[in-house]
């Protein structure tokens, strides 16, 4: 929330944040795989960083308590694998939804705002070519750090950290190519992930 304004002032206000950035993708195994034999083309997704645009809403709610909820959606061009001349459009996305609970560590009148939350998430899975999972959505949580300096009483701009937890189900065990890595098996793998989003706040009624 921003901290530029008074609670008084502020206390029913909304706040709304539009922000970019990138988001860490740490997966040891292919998400999505693309066979095209007539353009010579088997290329697999691979982990790698990844653009990140993002959106929240958040309210205050009683003391030092704010609520907010918002999504994030990630696109990831990395891909590995045989492609023949015409190399066909490969990209592996992402899309984060969460809701938090969160903690104001500095005063709320201060020009400079921390916050801390954690809350449920819902990560979709999309993307070129087939997913090599079994499920295309997964449950998980999400522990988030923010940080506002304000610009004017309505305006401030907001650097946020979020790191995901959850786990995804592949449907096949994976070898990975041309390296003594063990055999990642069929079944879940717990994953976390990091996004890190810089944008602006705007306290709207």
């Amino acid at each position: 929330m921003s901290a530029t304004a008074p609670p008084s002032a502020s206390a029913q206000r909304i706040e709304i944040t539009l922000h970019g950035g990138v988001h860490a993708i740490g997966l040891d195994r292919p998400e999505r795989a693309l066979v095209q034999p007539g353009r010579d083309a088997s290329p697999q997704s691979v982990p790698g960083g990844a653009t990140a645009l993002g959106l929240r809403v958040g309210t205050p709610l009683a003391g030092r308590w704010l609520w907010d909820a918002g999504l994030v959606w990630s696109r990831n061009r990395s891909a590995l694998g045989t492609v023949g001349r015409t190399a066909p459009a490969f990209e592996t996305h992402t899309l984060f939804t969460s809701t938090t609970l969160r903690a104001r560590l500095t005063p709320a009148m201060g020009r400079f705002g921390l916050s801390a939350g954690a809350g449920p998430a819902l990560v979709l899975h999309q993307g070129s070519g087939t997913s090599l999972m079994g499920r295309q959505a997964d449950l998980g949580a999400v522990l988030s750090l923010a940080g506002t300096v304000g610009l004017d009483p309505s305006l401030a701009f907001r650097l946020d950290a979020q790191q995901y937890l959850f786990s995804s189900t592949f449907r096949d065990s994976y070898a990975p190519p041309f390296t003594s890595a063990l055999v990642e098996p069929a079944g879940p793998q717990f994953r976390h992930e990091f996004v890190v989003l810089a944008g602006l706040s705007w306290l709207a009624f």
